[in-house]
């Protein structure tokens, strides 16, 4: 019950928030996805809760830590430990996402790319399956390599620009979009125009774009969004068991 009203409370807030927000400085409409949201909104915090009581089993020192360094680390003002957090986190993000856009786990990643709107609502529209990886290459890993848990500053870092990201706003963030990912930077990964799902894969940062060489610069507002040819379902039970029907033509 407690959970059901943290999620009820914190979907009505950002509504809240985002309609004034891209009512005022509108892109391109609304998504409607509500109850695919609130679905995995829910997942990531059974995510966090089967995180934490591993952790109770297999404590973080006892896996990948880096040694001397974790001790060091572990010692270090939490500032620190968050943006080691934050740029490893982001490093291993990059890469996840990389994954999931290729080979057998694209058919539930690409729930995420089949909204044919762009809005802040698409930031949790995705699969479970698709959901637990990105925990996982977000969160568990960067967690085990640096022997430390994530903390709240990190988690609310990413979580704010994640969703603002995914607005549907105009904003490129100045000289700040070189180093963050804008709406009119991540806009740019939802497209299917100029093989824009291969592109812009930076969840918090751009810099791993830049220097793998996926960085696209932002510019017009795409003109079409989502995955017109792939026929993924409307309806929540159906984007749920769309991945895992036969492809038509599949032996």
């Amino acid at each position: 019950m407690r959970t059901a009203f943290v999620l009820a409370a914190a979907f009505g807030a950002l509504a809240l928030f985002f309609r004034a927000l891209e009512g005022h400085w509108p892109g391109r409409g609304r998504s409607g996805d509500a109850a695919l949201w609130a679905l995995n909104a829910a997942c990531i915090l059974l995510f966090a809760d089967a995180a934490s009581a591993a952790r109770a089993y297999w404590p973080l020192d006892a896996w990948f830590a880096l040694g001397p360094a974790r001790d060091a680390l572990v010692a270090s003002p939490v500032w620190a430990q968050s943006v080691a957090l934050l740029v490893v986190g982001e490093f291993t993000s990059y890469w996840t996402h990389r994954l999931v856009e290729h080979g057998p786990l694209w058919r539930f990643h690409a729930i995420h790319h089949a909204s044919p709107r762009f809005d802040w609502l698409v930031t949790n529209v995705n699969h479970p399956v698709s959901m637990l990886v990105h925990f996982v290459g977000e969160t568990v890993v960067p967690s085990l390599l640096l022997g430390i848990e994530p903390t709240v500053w990190v988690v609310a870092a990413r979580v704010c620009v994640g969703v603002l990201s995914h607005a549907d706003l105009d904003w490129d963030y100045g000289p700040f979009g070189r180093v963050l990912v804008s709406p009119a930077l991540h806009r740019l990964h939802h497209t299917p125009q100029a093989g824009g799902h291969q592109t812009n894969f930076g969840v918090f940062l751009c810099v791993f774009d830049r220097l793998f060489g996926t960085y696209r610069e932002p510019g017009r507002s795409p003109q079409v969004y989502g995955l017109p040819d792939d026929g993924v379902p409307a309806s929540l039970w159906g984007r749920l068991s769309w991945p895992l029907r036969r492809q038509r033509g599949a032996a």
